[in-house]
């Protein structure tokens, strides 16, 4: 019974971490997911005619897309990160 009450207390701290990593990784997809959208109504809206300025913010809102996917990658990696964490915790502590 005292191992159960160890573990559970042991457990009980690290989920708050693993939650935080959690969050923290939900968040910056949010966040991604959200960029990619305004993006995309960006190049939606866009004039079509075939300007010097329109060409540059194509290419612009392209480099944003490129860069809102690595963002929201890192994020689950984050994510990922933080659930290795927690079974290596828990095969370490049973």
């Amino acid at each position: 019974c005292l191992y159960t009450v160890q573990v559970g207390m042991f457990r009980a701290g690290d989920k708050e971490m693993n939650l935080s990593l959690q969050g923290a990784g939900l968040s910056g997809i949010r966040n991604s997911m959200r960029n990619i959208q305004n993006v995309a109504h960006a190049v939606a809206t866009q004039n079509t005619e075939e300007k010097p300025e329109n060409m540059n913010d194509l290419a612009s809102s392209m480099v944003d897309l490129k860069t809102s996917a690595l963002h929201a990658k890192a994020s689950l990696k984050v994510i990922e990160t933080g659930n290795d964490i927690m079974k290596s915790i828990i095969d370490i502590k049973v």
